[in-house]
Order: C-alpha cells, then sequence, then structure tokens
C-alpha cells in the first residue's frame, strides 16, 4: 500500500507519514509520473488523521530497500567468497573522511572492494 503524493509535497508528506509511524521504513519509495508513492504500513491512521487523509492511497508493488551492512566484514562478504574474505585483515583507523588500512597481500589484490566494504559501514556525512 502506498500514499500518493505530488512531488513538491511528497518529501513533506513522507517526513510527517515517518513521524506518525505511519511509514513503511523497509520499503523504499518510487516516482510515479508527476508523484511520488510512498510506502505505508497504517492505512487507519492516515484516513483519521485531517492532514493524511487528503492522500491517495493506492495499492502498488513497493521495493525493498536495500540493507545497509551492520560491519565490516559482513560488507565484505558481500563482495567476496567467503574463502577470500576471512583471510583479509579486518583492522583500520577511520579519521575523518579518511580510512587507514595496512593491507595484507591478499588485501592488496581487492584494495577497491575493501573501500568500498569499509565505506559502506562507515559512511561520512561529508
Amino acid at each position: 500500500m502506498a500514499a500518493k503524493a505530488a512531488l513538491r509535497d511528497g518529501e513533506n508528506y513522507r517526513i510527517l507519514l515517518q513521524k506518525l509511524g505511519a511509514l513503511d521504513p523497509s520499503l523504499a519509495p518510487s516516482i510515479e509520473g508527476d508523484h511520488l508513492l510512498i510506502p505505508i504500513q497504517d492505512r487507519e491512521r492516515i484516513r483519521s488523521d485531517p492532514l493524511l487523509r487528503r492522500l491517495e492511497l493506492v495499492r502498488r508493488c513497493m521495493m525493498t530497500k536495500p540493507r545497509k551492512p551492520r560491519s565490516f566484514k559482513e560488507a565484505l562478504s558481500r563482495e567476496l567468497e567467503s574463502s577470500i574474505a576471512s583471510k583479509i585483515r579486518r583492522s583500520f583507523d577511520v579519521i575523518g573522511d579518511t580510512v587507514v588500512v595496512s593491507p595484507d597481500e591478499v588485501a592488496s589484490l581487492h584494495k577497491r572492494l575493501l573501500v568500498k566494504s569499509i565505506l559502506s559501514v562507515h559512511r561520512t556525512s561529508g
């Protein structure tokens, strides 16, 4: 189930739905023409709220949000075979926007994936 809002108002409605607990956080919003489809989980709350009552409720298949890896180990295992990932040393330091790694031989071969995995868990806000 999704709430259909004009694109110009969509983000405001998404925030309001989130604050009211009616947003389904496991699904991703999508665009349909000039409208934002916002996944919802509490249809009755929307119908009872005077501000949200204006939203059209529609049935749509919504895409699941990709889940952020909880650890560097989990992120790395998504990118490499487990036999290779298990050989990579998992110690590093994050200083601001900089990741300091002392790569071993295996990590050197997969440095782009190593950096991608670290950043997927420790993304900076800049």
